[in-house]
């Protein structure tokens, strides 16, 4: 990587995307944004956020905002910041791919999930067969919200 790849603080971006960084404006190019983010934190909406914007190869934003929790002494979020994105795959990436393949005509969000995963008729729980895709996009088949797998993991 060159040096003119490096972000101002001497830190290197991600070696597998080439940005330029065009963050030397943020603060007036983003203040509005910056401000409901630091709004948001101020009104305990969340504790921090991290915040990344490219556009056409140029990165043109990037920051840290707030703490990790409420408590005061917790460490400040820096924008290099790494997130456990775990809890976003659903929204994101089912979703998506959901969405793409409807569109596309490769998927009927009426159609049963045992139709398109057999196995799930296979799981504990009456009336699985009636669950529907739309039903599990929208959170009303009726199923348990989560189960707690780390616990069944370990034995408890």
């Amino acid at each position: 990587m060159e040096d003119d790849d490096a972000v101002p603080n001497g830190e290197r971006l991600n070696e597998s995307v080439e940005l330029v960084d065009a963050t030397i404006d943020e603060d007036r190019r983003f203040a509005r944004p910056f401000s409901m983010i630091d709004a948001a934190i101020d009104q305990k909406t969340f504790p921090g956020a991290a915040l990344a914007v490219t556009l056409h190869g140029k990165l043109l934003a990037w920051r840290g905002f707030g703490r990790f929790t409420y408590d005061p002494a917790s460490p400040r979020v820096k924008r290099e910041t790494a997130w456990d994105l775990a809890s976003l795959t659903k929204p994101i990436a089912t979703t998506s791919m959901a969405m793409l393949l409807y569109e596309r005509g490769r998927l009927s969000l009426d159609a049963c999930i045992t139709d398109v995963l057999p196995e799930f008729s296979d799981s504990a729980g009456p009336g699985r067969e009636n669950v529907t895709v739309r039903m599990l996009l929208e959170h009303s088949s009726g199923l348990p919200a989560h189960r707690k797998l780390h616990m069944e993991a370990s034995g408890h």
